[in-house]
């Protein structure tokens, strides 16, 4: 799949060709929030420092991922395109790739009721679930060369710019339930377009403007036309056809040698999505929600870190039987700890599971520069040692701070709020403010958020300080007002986090 383009581009080329229909709807880029004066703090990514107090799991609502649990069948639409590019693909899964196709729908059994629905709740023919089974064969954490990942195979910014939130922490275009969503809803801003599934498919393999220069220079908007007028990629041309074999096979397994599987869904049958609106780390839910954490995991494959940093809203999987227990969970108040790279003393304790390589990774430093501080021949370590991290006895983390925003000309409360993903409430509460009014220049505390002041070592980049901090490269440019990701040694970087 390919990188998203500007639909305001989209639009202009498809009105200026006469024989394609208007846009339909449009997509609404979201405003990058500008870059705000702040005051320092100190976070990390990994870990959870438990304080004395503890608070309530803040849940912002529910929503079961099935609104009923009745089967859908095909929708079965009509689809043209070349019947000899149908029959080769036809050919190809019941002898060829016989085996392979056969694991592609083992797999996607699992999840075709899910997606199912999901297509039924968009409004959209249940038959795009079989591009996501040539997409992926339902591969979950299946990568592309190019970066494409999941069900969907999603470039990060296309699959940002449809809610998808990818970033060190969290990858969700691994899940696949708030994937497809995502593709809902991509796929319903190409049809918008098209006006035709057989190009929006092709559209969601080449790109939406490879097809409208197609478009223009065959001077018509048939698929199959532009297929035989050789004006789109041969992969795309083969792309509706094979789609359409993959549908004929799957509605007929058994007759050509695929084992009959029951449409299942694992997992998903009886769950529902909690909108958590705080940090959280997941083995602390897991062990007071008494939710197996092995199940949290299966449900939520977007999770990479046990700790999860949240900035307005996160989705979480649970088993329905555990929604009223979440919503009334009380964890030990929590935040993300100081790094051991902000202490002054340059040692580092090692924990369980660590190596050389780690550590070093963690301090960005050599290996063997961590030995020859530590007198070290060979790499054996042990848990509870302390070793010399050299060039860490300067601080390049400061101390944790509150974040405060100067409020700006034509703000108000609410504006500030949304921008930070909270309430308007919460910030008078924050700032013990009676009423609503604001002027230019005031300084209000934005409750749980805050920032490192990070000092830029030789051989960072943005996006290996990004990982580090778990944030976006985006989020540090922003807030540093940077145009580029051109950063030098010793420069100072605010690292937006929580508080």
């Amino acid at each position: 799949m390919t990188k998203l383009p500007s639909i305001i581009g989209l639009l202009t080329l498809l009105t200026s060709c006469a024989s394609v229909r208007p846009l339909i709807g449009t997509l609404d880029d979201k405003p990058q929030a500008p870059v705000h004066t702040v005051e320092s703090i100190d976070a990390h990514p990994e870990e959870v420092e438990e304080l004395a107090q503890s608070e309530a799991f803040e849940v912002d609502g529910t929503r079961d991922v099935y609104a009923d649990n009745k089967n859908i069948s095909d929708d079965n639409i009509a689809l043209e395109y070349e019947p000899k590019h149908y029959s080769f693909w036809f050919n190809y899964f019941t002898k060829r790739d016989h085996a392979r196709f056969k694991r592609h729908l083992k797999n996607g059994f699992e999840y075709k009721q899910l997606v199912f629905h999901i297509l039924k709740e968009h409004g959209l023919p249940t038959d795009l679930f079989y591009v996501g089974l040539i997409e992926s064969g339902y591969n979950n954490r299946i990568k592309s060369s190019a970066g494409a990942a999941g069900p969907w195979q999603f470039m990060p910014k296309t699959a940002k710019h449809y809610g998808l939130r990818v970033d060190s922490q969290v990858d969700e275009r691994w899940n696949i339930y708030k994937s497809t969503h995502a593709a809902a809803r991509y796929f319903s801003d190409l049809y918008n377009i098209f006006g035709s599934w057989e190009l929006a498919m092709a559209a969601y393999n080449a790109g939406e403007y490879r097809i409208i220069r197609s478009i223009r220079k065959g001077k018509t908007r048939s698929y199959r036309e532009l297929v035989q007028k050789k004006l789109i990629p041969k992969e795309t041309a083969y792309y509706v056809p094979k789609v359409a074999a993959a549908r004929a096979l799957v509605q007929s397994e058994e007759k050509y040698g695929f084992f009959h599987i029951k449409d299942k869904d694992s997992l998903y049958g009886s769950a529902a999505l909690v909108e958590v609106n705080q940090s959280f780390s997941l083995s602390k839910v897991s062990k007071l929600s008494s939710i197996p954490h092995k199940t949290l995991k299966e449900m939520n494959p977007d999770i990479k870190s046990d700790w999860i940093r949240v900035r307005g809203a996160y989705g979480l999987l649970v088993p329905k039987a555990h929604v009223s227990t979440l919503a009334n969970l009380e964890l030990p108040k929590a935040r993300a700890p100081r790094r051991s790279v902000a202490s002054n003393s340059g040692i580092h304790k090692v924990r369980s599971g660590e190596n050389l390589s780690v550590i070093a990774h963690r301090y960005n430093v050599n290996v063997s520069d961590l030995k020859r501080a530590n007198n070290i021949r060979g790499s054996r370590i042990y848990v509870g040692q302390k070793l010399t991290v050299p060039g860490a006895g300067r601080s390049v983390a400061s101390i944790a701070k509150k974040m405060v925003h100067t409020v700006s000309r034509g703000e108000n409360l609410s504006l500030i709020a949304k921008k930070y993903g909270l309430n308007a409430s919460d910030l008078r509460r924050a700032n013990k403010m009676r009423g609503s009014r604001i002027f230019p220049g005031q300084k209000l505390e934005v409750p749980g958020a805050s920032i490192i002041t990070y000092r830029v070592r030789s051989g960072d980049n943005l996006s290996k300080i990004a990982q580090r901090f778990g944030v976006s490269v985006d989020e540090i440019r922003r807030t540093n007002g940077l145009s580029n990701s051109v950063i030098y040694a010793n420069q100072k970087l605010n690292i937006p986090s929580e508080g």
